[in-house]
């Protein structure tokens, strides 16, 4: 696997080097926003729930009127063309959390019966802001080149 370098820009902000020695290494958005949050990135509040109980718990924690659910799983990288994302779900702790929960699950399940779910990626709604994604791709003319 590959390993995680950064280095602090002369204004400031984070740029992250990524350095692949065998294999093409993924993060899941968790494990992305868990590094930006290490090197002073504010990202929205959420966690990882692997069962309703969880994601009870998550949603009462979370200070949002609206949530987003995302499926993790290695097998399935693009979650919004699979199913595995649900925006504007009311925050009312058990109701649509829960229905919201079981549909996706069970949708998921059935167009990825093999894929192997590490869970449900729960996490406030944000309304306004900058996204921005940021990959790697291996270009024939370049070599391997940062993609925002």
């Amino acid at each position: 696997m590959g390993h995680i370098n950064f280095i602090n820009s002369i204004d400031g902000r984070i740029i992250f080097t990524l350095f692949f020695m065998e294999h093409f290494m993924i993060l899941n958005e968790f494990e992305s926003k868990k590094l930006l949050v290490e090197n002073g990135i504010d990202v929205p509040d959420g966690a990882i729930a692997t069962n309703i109980n969880q994601v009870h718990a998550i949603c009462n924690a979370i200070q949002s009127d609206k949530l987003v659910f995302k499926i993790v799983s290695d097998d399935i990288v693009h979650k919004s063309d699979a199913g595995g994302v649900k925006i504007n779900i009311p925050n009312d702790k058990i109701g649509t959390v829960n229905i919201e929960y079981h549909k996706m699950m069970e949708s998921i399940k059935s167009k990825f019966p093999n894929a192997k779910i590490d869970g449900i990626f729960n996490q406030e709604m944000v309304e306004s802001g900058i996204e921005c994604i940021i990959g790697i791709k291996e270009d024939s003319q370049f070599g391997r080149v940062i993609i925002v």
